[in-house]
């Protein structure tokens, strides 16, 4: 008997213009990551995908109204069209937090609906906080918790028939067993684009391990089986996959984003620098990476030859929050560092470096924000060094939010424990409160959007257009608060 599998990806209600943008040039890859494994293992599966994101029948009024019958309405004529009779099981594999309300509806929708179906429901939310899946008349049939792929995998293989859980609640299965990085193909792009076949929309990412070995306290990476690298050859054979896909769908600007939490962590990360170099693909393709500044200054000259762009998690100059977000014991080295390739990249105006800066974790204030501002004011003057600040959202698998009652007592902090769950904007939501006692949220908004909007201002390559989109959505923000 074939399995049907009907990968479903939700957006996020309530989101506003500026993070579509941003959010609908995502690939969902780690659906498409679960599609091409299992039809590896299994011949006789056939898969498809539903991305709200791009189905036009679910228009934006009813993305940011969602209980006034409509969507429901327009989401069960969607699954009608796609003959959703024909698959047997539905997968929801979450990665993001901000997207729990609206797969939750879909899944009550879907298991009312259509009742047959079987629901499945994994990824990073999922595992992060399953209380949220297990309440009574759960939609879910299964619950995966950790890695998915061999989970699912023992799941379809199994010849025993599968029991509702629904008015017990799923039932839950641990992944004990992490996938072999070697046994995965590239995902499944042919598929997805099949369905989507945007041209010059998607960023297109490939990875050579999972995992870090880092453990900064605001980053939301599953802290299961430390860091697991690739073969080389394994790689090689999916890169030139990757390579003939992007120049087909990406002819514009054929970049590719190496998905890495740091890129020369990975065993193999000198050979594909390399391979780059030696094959002259930098004149071909554009390719950038995340690493980290202590393993850049060994690293640089060969970055300079494969023409990489680089991101570098700076977040802070404050010494205070270098510490207390565990990114060094020694922040005053930590910053010499910073300074020393920045002046490398001062030297060489054909490379581009970004710096990530993030503004708003446990412990901010005032003083603390103009730190970190008068460190790049000193240092930063080149138009080839993108300066990239974010807001820190407190997300359920960060060390943070685990322990967010020593920062309460510490720093006066005030968090939403389960923003996911309010009726408008999770982005917003998503960010604290109060920082600190004396430095609020509007507080915080205010010196984000009038302090670092001149260093994105003076980064040559941004658009004027996102320039003006970054503006209004912050301003609006700011106005709303109080």
């Amino acid at each position: 008997m074939s399995n049907k599998l009907l990968f479903v990806i939700p957006s996020s209600f309530y989101l506003e213009e500026y993070h579509k943008l941003i959010f609908n040039k995502i690939f969902p890859i780690d659906a498409l990551q679960l599609s091409s494994y299992l039809k590896k293992k299994h011949t006789n599966i056939e898969t498809n995908f539903i991305d709200i994101r791009f189905e036009n029948r679910i228009k934006n009024s009813f993305l940011n109204n969602p209980n006034n019958g409509q969507f429901k309405e327009e989401l069960v004529k969607l699954f009608e069209k796609n003959q959703i009779q024909n698959f047997n099981k539905i997968i929801l594999n979450l990665t993001l937090s901000s997207q729990y309300l609206q797969a939750d509806l879909i899944a009550n929708i879907l298991k009312k609906e259509f009742n047959d179906l079987k629901i499945i429901v994994c990824g990073y939310h999922p595992t992060a906080i399953p209380e949220n899946y297990l309440y009574k008349k759960s939609p879910y049939d299964f619950l995966i918790l950790g890695e998915p792929e061999e989970t699912l995998n023992k799941l379809i293989k199994s010849k025993k028939s599968i029991s509702s859980g629904q008015n017990n609640g799923p039932k839950v299965l641990h992944s004990e067993q992490l996938v072999d990085l070697n046994t995965i193909p590239l995902p499944d792009f042919h598929t997805y684009l099949k369905k989507y076949p945007f041209k010059n929309n998607f960023n297109f990412t490939i990875s050579m391990s999972r995992g870090c070995p880092y453990n900064c306290r605001f980053c939301r990476i599953l802290k299961n089986g430390g860091l697991r690298n690739m073969k080389f050859d394994i790689f090689k054979e999916k890169f030139d996959k990757l390579k003939e896909i992007v120049l087909n769908y990406n002819k514009k600007k054929p970049k590719i984003v190496f998905n890495d939490q740091c890129f020369n962590s990975s065993q193999i990360s000198k050979r594909v620098l390399n391979l780059i170099t030696h094959d002259k693909l930098h004149d071909q393709f554009s390719f950038s990476c995340q690493t980290r500044a202590e393993l850049i200054l060994k690293y640089r000259e060969q970055f300079k030859k494969a023409k990489m762009r680089i991101a570098l998690g700076l977040e802070s100059a404050s010494k205070i929050l270098l510490i207390e977000m565990n990114k060094t014991k020694n922040p005053t080295k930590y910053l010499e560092i910073f300074k020393e390739i920045i002046n490398f990249y001062k030297k060489n105006n054909e490379m581009f470096c970004r710096l990530n800066i993030l503004i708003g974790v446990p412990g901010e204030t005032e003083n603390t924000v103009n730190e970190t501002l008068n460190f790049l004011k000193n240092n930063v003057s080149n138009n080839n060094i993108e300066i990239f600040p974010s807001l820190y959202s407190n997300e359920p698998f960060t060390n943070i939010y685990q322990n967010m009652k020593y920062y309460e007592s510490k720093f006066g902090t005030k968090f939403i424990k389960e923003w996911w769950k309010i009726h408008s904007d999770p982005i917003k939501n998503s960010v604290l409160l109060k920082p600190s006692k004396n430095y609020s949220k509007k507080q915080l908004i205010g010196d984000f959007k009038d302090k670092f909007f001149p260093f994105i201002k003076n980064y040559e390559q941004i658009s004027k257009i996102a320039l003006i989109i970054w503006k209004i959505y912050y301003n609006k923000w700011y106005d709303e608060l109080y």
